[in-house]
């Protein structure tokens, strides 16, 4: 899995997304995501599996990353799994 935030404009705790992303694993990246001028300041925007996502604040945002994380943890412990039964 695959998060990416601006770090100017994107209204995201940028620390707690660190954390998040060392205790599961996903890759975080840093960058313009061209939404700067579309009038979100009082939101917090970013993409998540490569999908733009908009929510109220930083912390609906880190709920929906968590989320995503935990669901992508599972379907990957699964598929390791289904090889260990294969062999």
């Amino acid at each position: 899995m695959k998060v990416k935030v601006c770090k100017k404009c994107s209204n995201v705790d940028i620390d707690k997304l660190e954390k998040l992303s060392d205790e599961y694993g996903f890759k975080l990246k840093t960058g313009c995501l061209g939404h700067c001028k579309k009038g979100q300041k009082d939101q917090s925007f970013g993409e998540i599996k490569s999908k733009f996502v908009k929510v109220k604040d930083s912390d609906e945002f880190m709920k929906k990353v968590e989320k995503k994380a935990i669901k992508a943890e599972k379907s990957k412990k699964k598929k390791k799994d289904k090889k260990r039964k294969k062999s």
